[in-house]
């Protein structure tokens, strides 16, 4: 199995698996049953560990496309460094999750506040894992892409990103044909 199988088959755990808790924490919230809760803790730990291969394989199969010139046009490159970004913010806020849930499984008597916490930090990284799904589509399926997608992710964010923080960009001539 080669690093873009894997990181293939590994990216859709975080985004399915992050839908389901979501349902399963929703009814928690009305249904507090101690066991059922530590079910989804431990779910949640999970999901943690899986979108970490997600993004630890991520480079890997990044090279790997590279190598067999998968990657021919500007706008995948544009799409690569979105969706990297947007993965470290995944993995940042699945971190966050796993960490609520850790506190939730061991701490006595905490698990009534971890729960809301956790349905609340959940919700915010399954609209991450979405939009880095998204952008990880973006770059090997070019048919899905729009102009303004396109537009937005060469011209305007990827010379941001490159700048890093504190940079500022040049400004364009205005007076230029």
């Amino acid at each position: 199995m080669s690093w873009i199988h894997f990181h293939l088959l590994v990216n859709h755990f975080p985004i399915v698996g992050s839908c389901i808790l979501l349902v399963l924490l929703i009814v928690s919230l009305f249904w507090p049953d101690p066991t059922y809760r530590k079910i989804i803790l431990c779910l949640v730990m999970f999901v943690t560990i899986v979108t970490y291969l997600a993004n630890m394989s991520g480079p890997f199969a990044e090279h790997q496309m590279r190598a067999a010139n998968l990657i021919a046009s500007r706008d995948a490159h544009g799409f690569i460094q979105l969706h990297e970004a947007n993965a470290s913010w995944t993995l940042f806020l699945s971190y966050l999750a796993g960490l609520l849930a850790l506190i939730g499984l061991f701490v006595k008597g905490i698990i009534k506040w971890v729960i809301p916490c956790l349905l609340v930090s959940m919700l915010v990284m399954t609209g991450f894992a979405a939009w880095t799904s998204l952008l990880g589509g973006l770059i090997s399926y070019p048919e899905i892409r729009s102009d303004a997608i396109s537009k937005v992710a060469t011209e305007y964010v990827v010379p941001r990103l490159q700048l890093g923080p504190g940079k500022k960009q040049p400004r364009k001539n205005q007076n230029q044909d």
